[in-house]
This record gives structure tokens, sequence and C-alpha cells, in this order.
């Protein structure tokens, strides 16, 4: 028999997409520690341990590859999604 849920809570949403472009995640490292921007919790960037640099927001992280691929994980809803991106695409 088919069950409706009813009682549920969005706990992580996640993302992943593209900015169409390589990015220097070295310099992009550099120039986001010098900008100390609040929107940022944290940032890490070791390529002997992960390719990617982690971003942590208050709405949730994103981790850009060299790429320019993105993954985008912890967001509670589409707004948090879409803050992040823009976030990003604002330094890049």
């Amino acid at each position: 028999s088919k069950k409706n849920i009813t009682n549920f809570k969005i706990d992580n949403i996640t993302a992943s997409g593209s900015f169409y472009k390589n990015i220097n995640l070295k310099h992009l490292y550099e120039k986001l520690i010098s900008l100390k921007l609040n929107e940022f919790i944290s940032l890490n960037y070791n390529t002997s341990i992960f390719p990617g640099m982690f971003c942590k927001t208050n709405h949730g992280t994103i981790i850009l590859f060299q790429t320019g691929k993105y993954s985008i994980v912890g967001a509670k809803s589409k707004t948090d999604l879409l803050k992040i991106y823009s976030l990003m695409n604002s330094v890049l």
C-alpha cells in the first residue's frame, strides 16, 4: 500500500555544477584569506590531502575544484544554495 509522508524536515540539500572556467585555487585561497570576508566561516585548501578547496559559510559549504566544478553541501533551502553560489561567483 502507498503511504504519504507527512512529517519530515529537510536536513541537507546538495547541489553540483560548474562555473565553466578553470580556477587557480591557490590564488583564490590567498585572495579570500586576504579579503577576510565575514561570510566565510572557514577556508581549507591542502592539495596533499584533497584536490578541492572547502569554503564554509553559514548557509552551507561549497567545494571548488580547479576545473571550475563545484559541489554545495549542507544547505537547508534553495535560498541557501543560491546565496552560496552567488557569494562564490562574486569573488571569482
